[in-house]
C-alpha cells in the first residue's frame, strides 16, 4: 500500500521596496514608506504607504525579499536588501544587509516624516 502525501503549497515569494524610512533616537528603523514591486518591469504593483517596521519585519520572516531604494541620479535605485534583526529589549526591526557601502546606508535613504 502506497501513501501519498500532500504538502502545503509553497508560499509565493513577493518583493516590495522602501523609499523612505524613519528612525528612533537609537538609529532603529520604526517607520517605513513601501509597496509591492514587480522586479521584471521595476514597476510598483501596490500603492505606496507608511507602515510600521513590524511590517516589514513579517514580510522578512515570510520569505519576502524587501529592497530599499536610494536616490541616484537615475532615480530611485534598489541597491540593497533588508534584514530583521532583533534589539536586546527583544523588540525587532530591520537593518541593511552586507557590509556598509558608500552612499548606500540608511542615511542615505529619504526620510518619512509624521
Amino acid at each position: 500500500m502506497s501513501t501519498c502525501s500532500i504538502s502545503p503549497p509553497e508560499h509565493a515569494m513577493t518583493h516590495y521596496a522602501v523609499s523612505k524610512v524613519k528612525q528612533d533616537n537609537a538609529g532603529r528603523v520604526t517607520d517605513v514608506f513601501w509597496g509591492q514591486v514587480n522586479t521584471s518591469t521595476n514597476a510598483w504593483t501596490t500603492e505606496l504607504n507608511a507602515a510600521p517596521v513590524s511590517d516589514v519585519v513579517d514580510a522578512i520572516h515570510n520569505g519576502d525579499i524587501v529592497f530599499a531604494l536610494f536616490p541616484t541620479l537615475m532615480g530611485l535605485s534598489p541597491e540593497r536588501r533588508f534584514e530583521a534583526v532583533a534589539h536586546v529589549a527583544g523588540a525587532e526591526s530591520i537593518a541593511l544587509e552586507g557590509n556598509a557601502t558608500f552612499q548606500f546606508e540608511l542615511a542615505d535613504m529619504a526620510r518619512l516624516e509624521q
